[in-house]
């Protein structure tokens, strides 16, 4: 699902990709934009602080705007609760698991650039299955005299 946001007076449209954080199993949220880049992370890992299930320390700190878009988009509460690192303070909120629910895993994918914008040459399961599509497209593109093609590997959070 697509949530919109208007940053610095564009429209952007965001997804999220929820996971979890490896050294404790926590919720983890990270808005992801339209080309599968990292936006912002939503939330923050506190691993000193009580945290239960279904809940996480949003990061107001380097994302002000987090709260109000939590609550807008209908992805969670307050809990009345802050963890802290630092001198920063962060909110803590329950994500309704309707609107969380685990994003699917990643992929790989090889691309080419075109007049400046990154193409989708295919996706993949693995980061070595990709790299080596792009290994023999490059190939295939110096022996027909295209030596200057440029390709690369990077993951896609979440897409199928």
């Amino acid at each position: 699902m697509m949530y919109p946001l208007e940053f610095y007076g564009e429209m952007c449209g965001l997804s999220l990709f929820v996971t979890e954080y490896t050294n404790n199993g926590r919720l983890a949220i990270i808005l992801i934009d339209r080309d599968g880049e990292d936006f912002a992370d939503v939330t923050v890992n506190l691993p000193g602080e009580r945290c239960p299930e279904g809940c996480a320390f949003v990061d107001t700190s380097n994302s002000p705007w987090l709260e109000e878009f939590i609550v807008w988009n209908g992805l969670g509460e307050f809990t009345g609760a802050y963890g802290y690192s630092g001198f920063c303070s962060y909110p803590q909120y329950r994500f309704y698991p309707q609107a969380i629910s685990r994003s699917p895993k990643n992929t790989y994918r090889a691309e080419y650039l075109e007049r400046g914008r990154w193409k989708k040459l295919e996706d993949f399961d693995s980061e070595d299955e990709a790299y080596e599509c792009m290994e023999d497209q490059y190939y295939f593109d110096n022996k027909n005299g295209e030596p200057f093609v440029k390709y690369r590997v990077r993951e896609v959070r979440g897409e199928k």
